[in-house]
């Protein structure tokens, strides 16, 4: 995406007094060691990366890409042009909890050259195969859930010899412990893409508006019709999962009634072996009449999975798969009504992750570790079940 700031006033450089927890932290690569600050759009705090890492140089991007609509962490990047290797050390952190980590580069053509770099990127002794922007104006983010194996987590950059490596935020988000059990001591999740259906903004959705910081990205098909409330939806804090507010306000639903709701993935033919889990959220938004009804069964990849299900009104229900859909170029999720039925499906929030396979740590050097996404190769073909997560009142 296009994106630019103007350059950051004293103003928004203010010193705060408030330490890293093991719950958020929010780390702006490449400012001063003396700078932190609150960013006006997701409230967050944000703190230099120098407490995080002694090597490396901080810069900022060209003139050219600074203008109002650039996320302010993008303005400045740190980039690493001595050494081979060069790690962050992220602390606090809660051994055998789970974490959403976030690494976003945005390269800005900061050296005038206007060829972004390509390189490595390591979580501990595993390879992370991030996403790095293709163009000067471009921003990336990439995001795994994972769980500490130890009471830190290195996260290092290693030069390839296609550039000196770089790198603008890293985040860290604790989560509940109860949610993305797919997430364990063996596997970590990469996030494939999160989507918030039916949305009609054209806007991301991010912290403030959900717990957990998760980035939503909006999408509507053309043969989908969005329906929202304006009314408040119980998030289920009990279930753990929390999908935003904003996003669960609104959904989507066949604009042909007598339509399945449809969705197919990857949406290029990748490797079959890879493996897909998917989180699927509801929330019924209108009241039905007595002679109203809304139930519909899943299937994946063609073969019935669960059903019938209806989505409760203004209270969010969770379905996910129990195992990963894999053995096939692309995955289809059809959500289809029930001869019963008088309206069609809906669908308010999903999220499709990749698993990653984790070395298990040998000593303080080898934890925190995910897995190099070309180096186990899938050999089962699963057809996943569904299962709807704590959805009675």
């Amino acid at each position: 995406m296009l994106k630019s700031y103007a350059p950051r006033t004293p103003a928004l450089q203010q010193q705060f007094p408030r330490p890293e927890t093991s719950s958020v932290l929010s780390i702006d690569c490449g400012i001063a060691g003396d700078l932190s600050y609150t960013d006006d759009t997701t409230q967050m705090f944000y703190t230099s990366d120098t407490k995080f890492i002694d090597t490396g140089t901080n810069k900022e991007i060209a003139a050219t890409y600074m203008t109002q609509t650039l996320p302010l962490q993008y303005l400045n990047l740190r980039i690493f042009p001595n050494g081979t290797r060069n790690c962050y050390t992220l602390t606090p952190v809660i051994k055998s909890n789970r974490y959403l980590l976030r690494a976003s580069f945005m390269y800005g053509n900061y050296d005038g050259l206007d060829q972004p770099p390509q390189f490595d990127a390591y979580l501990g002794v595993d390879r992370w195969e991030i996403d790095l922007p293709s163009n000067s104006s471009l921003y990336v983010w990439n995001e795994i859930i994972m769980v500490a194996s130890l009471d830190y987590i290195s996260v290092c950059l290693v030069n390839t010899g296609e550039g000196t490596p770089f790198i603008s935020t890293l985040e860290l988000r604790l989560l509940d412990n109860s949610t993305y059990q797919a997430a364990n001591e063996s596997q970590s999740l990469q996030l494939y893409t999160r989507l918030d259906p039916g949305s009609t903004s054209g806007k991301r959705i991010r912290y403030t508006d959900n717990d957990y910081d998760r980035i939503w990205s909006p999408w509507l098909e053309n043969f989908w019709t969005p329906i929202n409330t304006s009314f408040s939806i119980n998030l289920r804090k009990d279930v753990g999962y929390q999908p935003a507010l904003a996003v669960m306000n609104n959904a989507a639903m066949p604009t042909n009634t007598s339509a399945n709701l449809s969705f197919y993935f990857p949406t290029s033919n990748v490797d079959p072996r890879l493996q897909y889990p998917v989180f699927l959220h509801f929330a019924e938004l209108e009241q039905l009449q007595n002679n109203q009804s809304r139930e519909f069964n899943f299937s994946l990849d063609g073969k019935y999975a669960l059903g019938p299900f209806s989505p409760k009104y203004l209270s969010v229900s969770t379905i996910f798969t129990t195992s990963p859909l894999s053995g096939q170029d692309q995955h289809v999720v059809d959500l289809y009504k029930t001869t019963s039925s008088t309206l069609p499906p809906i669908l308010n929030a999903v999220e499709f992750f990749i698993v990653e396979q984790q070395t298990s740590p040998t000593d303080g050097q080898d934890g925190k570790l995910l897995l190099h996404l070309h180096s186990t190769r899938f050999t089962r073909n699963i057809i996943s079940e569904l299962n709807i997560h704590s959805i009675i009142l």
